[in-house]
């Protein structure tokens, strides 16, 4: 499939053996870039330019979607690792009676701050390739108390 922009930035595509039904005022636009750039194209003066900084950015953001995604996972895998639903439900425990559930639950509390802390600080730097090497740089997962 051929891609094609018009003045309006409006995006097209068409397959090879429509050729022929492209409308005039659409520009080809390089093989060179990807679905996921086609975006971050803009037609200017009848030349196409790439938003590189538009396009990087927007792809962290996504990258970051994920891993925040993925270490809300994790902590809820923790968490019922201990017997709870999940992360928001153990920390339901923080004002029980019952001395074992508040105390496993000002632990877990602790643990997801620090883990949600380190999260940000890793973010606003150079993100690691895989979800996993994000969670591997996370504060270690606490020990369970036994009261």
């Amino acid at each position: 499939m051929k891609h094609y922009i018009n003045k309006l930035n409006e995006l097209f595509g068409f397959e090879e053996d429509y050729a022929e039904f492209v409308p005039e005022d659409l520009i080809e636009i390089p093989a060179k870039y990807k679905m996921d750039q086609l975006n971050f194209i803009n037609l200017i003066d009848g030349k196409i330019k790439f938003n590189k900084d538009a396009y990087e950015k927007a792809k962290k953001d996504l990258t970051i979607a994920e891993y925040e995604k993925k270490t809300t996972a994790y902590l809820d895998d923790v968490s019922r690792s201990w017997k709870y639903d999940s992360m928001s439900d153990a920390i339901t425990y923080l004002t029980s009676t019952n001395p074992q559930f508040k105390s496993e639950a000002e632990v877990l509390n602790e643990w997801r701050d620090k883990s949600w802390a380190q999260a940000y600080t890793i973010e606003a730097g150079v993100l690691p390739a895989t979800a996993e090497e994000f969670i591997s740089l996370l504060p270690a997962i606490p020990q369970k108390p036994i009261i």
